[in-house]
């Protein structure tokens, strides 16, 4: 029998406010699931078409497309639906279901940005290490599955009432782990700080020096050599473009993620805040999943290329412009994005 409640004290035109609040929803969900979408679909056929997926870096890259592109099918279709199709009577077991997809996708993508800054740590700072453990594909499939697997459980807790639960949330027209204000909702977004921002934070961090270093041994080469400014400008390039995209990375995932985070917590009842204020903080989170293929298309030169070369027709023009395009060596293809070391 479908688990149904009717929640009389919303109403389709109760106020203005509902009104706007809903069409937020409408808005949002469908922009950023339609763009999320057609973003994440091009860069993963890209990335397959290119066989850059051979590439340890490019295939956690992958893994955090596949992830965006997952909540753009799943879960903020489901709300856009809710939000056009609303009559005050609500599924609960769809929305719990719904609500346990989207945590554990969402969730598992912090692992896998962890991956990607483990990945880059390794290479950079320690290289021997790096050979030993990414030489062995067992080690990378364990890697992705483990950051695949390990929300997914947690979220079984909420999800059976065992610990915490999922609730609806008449302003997200979602259920989610917060609403209860219970300890699970407080643990959750705890540990999903804790296990990612450090990290991260470290892993970055510690690459810096390296990069610093590798920039002045560039100038004192310079100084004793009569190699041309173009050529020993190569690896300095390089290495502000690495600077460029750990801030970047960095600064997208605090300005993304921890406002929803720290609101979910501090207001789950939404109640002390102005809704329309948790739900921009929660479309800010969402567009992660448009931000992210963008970025990582426009920060890294192999995805770039690979994404423009599915533009070319036979004979290597673009089926925009018609201009004829030259096509890029194997070896530049093959050269490493972040110029520290070429050896992937």
């Amino acid at each position: 029998m479908e688990q149904t409640t009717v929640l009389s004290s919303w109403d389709n035109s109760t106020s203005n406010e509902e009104i706007s609040t809903r069409t937020l929803h409408q808005v949002g969900a469908t922009l950023i699931a339609t763009l999320g979408f057609i973003a994440n679909t091009l860069i993963l056929i890209a990335i397959l078409k290119a066989k850059l997926y051979r590439q340890n870096v490019i295939l956690f890259v992958l893994n955090l497309v596949i992830n965006n592109a997952l909540v753009c099918v799943t879960s903020l279709p489901y709300i856009a639906v809710m939000a056009f199709s609303y009559s005050g009577e609500v599924n609960l077991a769809l929305c719990q279901f719904m609500g346990y997809i989207t945590y554990s996708i969402t969730a598992s993508e912090l692992l896998g940005l962890n991956l990607v800054a483990i990945n880059r740590y390794f290479l950079i700072v320690r290289y021997s290490t790096y050979l030993e453990i990414y030489n062995k594909k067992k080690n990378i499939a364990i890697m992705i599955a483990v950051s695949w697997f390990v929300y997914p459980i947690l979220m079984v807790f909420p999800a059976t009432n065992v610990w915490g639960s999922l609730s609806y949330d008449r302003y997200r027209f979602f259920c989610h782990p917060f609403k209860a204000n219970d300890s699970f909702g407080k643990f959750f977004v705890g540990f999903a700080l804790l296990t990612t921002v450090p990290l991260i934070i470290f892993g970055y961090i510690s690459i810096l020096p390296k990069v610093f270093k590798t920039n002045q041994q560039v100038n004192q080469t310079r100084s004793r050599s009569v190699i041309t400014k173009s050529t020993a400008d190569r690896p300095r390039k390089r290495d502000v473009r690495l600077v460029s995209l750990v801030i970047v990375l960095l600064s997208t995932f605090c300005f993304m993620y921890l406002p929803f985070a720290i609101m979910s917590i501090i207001d789950p009842n939404t109640s002390l805040y102005d809704p329309k204020i948790h739900i921009g903080f929660l479309y800010v989170a969402w567009a992660h999943c448009l931000v992210n293929p963008l970025l990582y298309a426009v920060m890294n030169r192999q995805i770039r290329r690979a994404t423009k070369d599915l533009f070319l027709v036979p004979g290597g023009k673009d089926a925009v412009s018609g201009i004829t395009m030259v096509n890029h060596s194997r070896t530049d293809l093959a050269s490493n994005d972040t110029g520290v070391s070429t050896r992937i």
